[in-house]
């Protein structure tokens, strides 16, 4: 049996999410597994993964990939991309997953599909930071406070001390001593 292969050949084998579903938070996140395998007749020296999705900002790629032809022990490459979604708003959205060749020719893609999701009253960037200001602003006052009430309790102190030579038992002491 003769099979009949490209030259050029690389292909997807996998391309899957760590969490395909993530939620709104202080920093969402999550990471993309790509793995690819030279089913070409030629080694791929230099072959690239790009990783994107204009709506979320992600443009991702790995370059430089070295894979044997199709009979070699090193013709799969795998790799993960984290993917930070701060600026996620609720939605559903689809990652292009891409793989060239050594010549820049596109092999093969994929479509991962990743679902944000924000839970009613869970709070936006925004709003925790508004949050986190307010906290500030509230801790610092009461900082403020408790410096102050030391401030007065060192004042006191100081002037019980300076007050002592004055008093009728520092006259009394003095007698006695006498």
């Amino acid at each position: 049996v003769e099979v009949d292969r490209e030259k050029d050949d690389l292909t997807i084998t996998k391309a899957e999410l760590e969490d395909s579903q993530v939620f709104c938070s202080a920093n969402p996140q999550t990471a993309l597994t790509v793995k690819v395998k030279n089913i070409g007749e030629n080694d791929q020296e230099g072959a690239k993964i790009t990783v994107k999705n204009s709506e979320l900002g992600v443009d991702l790629q790995r370059a430089n990939i070295d894979l044997d032809d199709y009979s070699g022990s090193d013709n799969d490459y795998e790799t993960t991309f984290p993917l930070n979604l701060e600026d996620a708003k609720q939605g559903t959205y689809t990652l292009k997953v891409t793989v060239y060749s050594e010549d820049d020719d596109q092999m093969d893609s994929k479509e991962v599909e990743l679902q944000v999701t924000c839970p009613e009253g869970t709070p936006s960037k925004e709003e925790q930071q508004k949050e986190e200001q307010y906290a500030d602003k509230e801790l610092a006052a009461e900082l403020q406070k408790k410096i102050d009430e030391y401030r007065a309790v060192q004042e006191s102190q100081a002037a019980a001390k300076s007050n002592f030579r004055e008093t009728n038992s520092y006259v009394l002491l003095l007698g006695v001593l006498v």
